[in-house]
Parts: C-alpha cells; sequence; structure tokens
C-alpha cells in the first residue's frame, strides 16, 4: 500500500484553493471574541457583514430546535436571547463547515464529526469554568475546542485516495484510525493536517498546537494549557458517546482513560451536553 510523506500532503493541502484561506467572516468574528473588550454588538455588527453567514445563524436560531414563540429576525435579536457565547459558537461553526466543505457523499460521517467538535468546544469550555479557571491564555477555548479535529474533514472530503487507503489499512489489520494515519501518512495524522491548515489561516499559536497536541497532550509544556484541557474534552465526549467517528468501522476510544475522570464532573458535563444537544444538532445538519 503506497505512503505519501509530510512534505506531499502539506504543499498538496495548501493548494486546495478553496480552504487554503480562511474567510474574512470568520477572521473578524474570531477577532471580535478574542477581544475582552468586545460586546454582543460587535458580534452582531460583524456576522451582518457576511450575508450568506447571516442567513445561516438566523435559520438555525429560528430552526424546530430552538422552538422559540416568534421568529427572530436580526441578528442582534439572536445575540439578546441566546447569549455571546452561543452566537459565537454558532457563527463559527457554521463559517468553518462552509469553508471546509460538506460534501454529501460523506454527510453521515461530517454530521457526526461536527457534532462532536461542537461538544467539544462546550466541554472545553465548562473544564475552564468548573475549574474556576482565568485569563487570557483561556480565551482560545471554545475555537480550540471546535476545531480540534478539522483534519479529518480535510482527509475524507479532500484526499480521497488516502481516505481510501486509511479504511482499507483500518479494516485489514484492525487499528485505530489514529494508528492507520500513523502508517499510511509516515508518522503525519489528522492533527498535523488541522495544525497545518490552522497555521495556515494565521490562528493563534495557543489553537494551533491545541489542535496539534490533541492526542498526544505529554508532548505539550505547561504553558500550553488549552492542549490538556482539548485533549480532556475530546475523550469525555467519547465517553458520553459522542464521538467523531469519520472513518467507516472506526474505533471508539470511549473507554480511554476512563478512571480519570470523577463521576460527578461527567454528569455535570452531561448535564450541559443535553441542555445544548438540540443547537449542535441544528448547527451540524446546517451543512446539508
Amino acid at each position: 500500500m503506497p505512503k505519501v510523506d509530510a512534505t506531499y500532503l502539506r504543499e498538496r493541502l495548501y493548494s486546495i484553493r478553496e480552504i487554503a484561506t480562511l474567510p474574512s467572516a470568520v477572521t473578524r468574528i474570531l477577532m471580535v471574541t478574542q477581544n475582552p473588550h468586545s460586546t454582543a454588538l460587535d458580534l452582531a455588527a460583524e456576522i451582518v457583514k457576511d450575508p450568506a453567514l447571516t442567513l445561516k445563524v438566523l435559520r438555525t436560531v429560528n430552526s424546530s430546535f430552538y422552538g422559540f414563540n416568534r421568529r427572530i429576525q436580526t441578528v442582534s435579536d439572536a445575540v439578546v436571547l441566546l447569549g455571546f457565547t452561543e452566537v459565537e459558537r454558532i457563527a463559527l461553526a457554521i463559517a468553518v463547515i462552509s469553508v471546509l466543505g460538506s460534501k454529501r457523499e460523506y454527510a453521515r460521517a461530517l454530521t457526526q464529526l461536527w457534532r462532536h467538535s461542537l461538544a467539544a468546544s462546550v466541554v472545553a469550555e465548562s473544564l475552564v469554568e468548573f475549574d474556576g479557571l482565568s485569563g487570557s491564555q483561556y480565551a482560545g477555548i471554545r475555537v480550540a475546542g471546535l476545531l480540534h479535529d478539522i483534519g479529518k474533514a480535510v482527509l475524507c472530503q479532500h484526499f480521497p485516495d488516502i481516505y481510501a487507503n486509511l479504511m482499507s489499512f483500518m479494516k485489514k489489520k484492525r487499528v485505530s484510525a489514529y494508528e492507520a494515519e500513523i502508517e499510511i501518512m509516515n508518522g503525519v495524522t489528522h492533527c498535523d493536517i488541522g495544525a497545518w491548515l490552522a497555521d495556515r489561516w494565521k490562528l493563534p499559536i495557543p489553537i494551533v498546537e491545541a489542535i496539534r497536541l490533541h492526542q498526544t497532550p505529554d508532548k505539550a509544556n505547561d504553558m500550553q494549557p488549552l492542549v490538556e484541557l482539548v485533549y480532556k474534552a475530546d475523550l469525555l465526549c467519547y465517553r458520553l458517546e459522542i464521538p467523531a467517528v469519520v472513518f467507516e468501522g472506526e474505533i471508539s476510544h470511549a473507554d480511554e482513560n476512563k478512571g480519570q475522570f470523577s463521576d460527578d464532573l461527567v454528569h455535570r458535563v452531561g448535564d450541559r451536553l443535553e441542555r445544548q444537544r438540540d443547537i449542535m444538532s441544528a448547527i451540524a445538519t446546517q451543512a446539508f
């Protein structure tokens, strides 16, 4: 089975025009959300600069998943009703899904991936809150959680030949997707691909590193707190049966390090996710 090297993968990734550049709408939203002095009105003002994004955000908040008794007419109204954090997550998720593509042949897998990514964003933010953490070093936690598995979306849609080889190797050797990636891509994984793309998009370094190391947090240093948080959020999502299963037959690591989480933490995170379940479904299905 042919293998590919990192240089080839990176060059091929950067040549994909539709994902090589981060849309201006996402850039503007990130600038607002990374600024501690930004207000809800600032966020709404940036979203409405993109008519297509505005339409999708309003369509999401007016979906049956929310069940408001009146129609939300403006993004400003949505921010007032749902809050800054919720609308930020909706807008960024929809924008990123639009960038990375939503090919219908992968609709089932991608819908599951986006649900997992949204859940990881909620869980990562919850871990910061539950642990009483504060400071600028945690500012990108929601974005890091949301984007940690973007490499999987890139692989299945833009590298179909490699994707097919990964599927074949997994079935033949009965290994996890991560192990198959290391073998087929000569040590490169979806974590690396996601980090390359995030770096290309000029996202903050802590977010890039959280994406790159979310499967290998032992490689992070003490100055990279987002890595450990996203790693834990990812595991908790699997523990709560919201996996990022993109490859057919992919092995779930739901029981991995199961003992490191207290029952109380799992219960609290589960409650938080249950309250967010409808909106995660609403956003994830917007792509198709």
